[in-house]
């Protein structure tokens, strides 16, 4: 029976253990960056916005995760202070979680302005999904765990789309945009922090 449970924990050693937390960290943040979204698209809306300008707005978002190949190729090509990953998921860590803060904590912003920052934290957390793939993939293979990795950030993931339906309502019903980005900031700025003393 003990073996039976051990076999079912398969991240054994410190290392698999703070790796695993890692990727999970780093892929409930991405589920949170959809957390203003509600709130975003009410208050765009009660601006004087159309449905064609909230449309361009999220259409710009997205833009940084359609071209994650590329963030690949860059890290991979171009070590960033001698390091592919460790460098990389710091610089994309803070910046999704500055541009975050700075929508959050800043007095209010332009369309313009919230289009740019909103799509400058997608494109930290893009960048930092695919470092993080990368690093589940070289440390998972040697070790077995890849699919145990992959089965921690997914769960990850749909845990925080999970409460993004919720908190993100409860925060659109009382259009609390600044707090719905400071926290979807807060979880690159953990990614930072579990960065410099994991990877």
């Amino acid at each position: 029976m003990l073996d039976r449970l051990r076999r079912l924990h398969r991240f054994q050693s410190p290392d698999a253990q703070r790796l695993a937390i890692l990727f999970a960290v780093v892929y409930f943040a991405q589920g949170m960056w959809s957390l203003p979204n509600q709130t975003l698209t009410m208050t765009l809306k009660e601006r004087g916005m159309s449905a064609g300008q909230v449309a361009t707005f999220f259409s710009f978002s997205v833009i940084p995760w359609l071209i994650k190949p590329a963030y690949g190729l860059l890290s991979d090509c171009v070590p960033l202070f001698g390091r592919r990953r460790r460098s990389y998921l710091l610089l994309t860590s803070a910046l999704a979680a500055g541009a975050g803060l700075a929508m959050g904590l800043a007095a209010p912003h332009s369309y313009w302005w919230l289009v740019g920052l909103f799509t400058v934290m997608g494109l930290g957390l893009a960048f930092t999904d695919v470092l993080v793939d990368a690093l589940m993939v070289e440390n998972g293979k040697p070790r077995g765990l890849t699919g145990a990795f992959q089965a921690v950030q997914w769960g990850a993931i749909y845990t925080a789309a999970v409460l993004v339906g919720e908190l993100g309502g409860f925060l659109a019903e009382r259009r609390s945009l600044r707090a719905a980005f400071v926290v979807a900031a807060l979880f690159p700025l953990i990614s930072f922090g579990m960065t410099l003393f994991v990877v």
